[in-house]
């Protein structure tokens, strides 16, 4: 299975990175593009399938990750509708 974890370099996110590799799993990352990130990417590289860089407001950089994924962590409340569920 092919999965999409979004703001991957996160506490929670390391977790779940390493849990769905022990289980075998593609994992395609979506990360917001700065210094931290982009520091932090090397030490996981050797886990992760595709990274892809970029904003969750942009549609082509969403499409982008979301292509050939069949799960998403979405759950966790870091997707748009979400977020904006939970400002009101």
């Amino acid at each position: 299975m092919r999965m999409l974890i979004t703001g991957a370099f996160g506490n929670i996110c390391k977790a779940v990175i390493k849990e769905a590799y022990k289980r075998h799993h593609k994992i395609t990352v979506f990360e917001i593009d700065n210094k931290k990130t982009r520091k932090i990417t090397p030490q996981h590289r050797s886990k992760i399938e595709k990274i892809v860089f970029g904003d969750m407001r942009d549609f082509k950089n969403v499409k982008n990750a979301v292509q050939d994924c069949n799960v998403d962590d979405s759950s966790r409340g870091n997707n748009p509708s979400a977020i904006k569920k939970n400002r009101e």
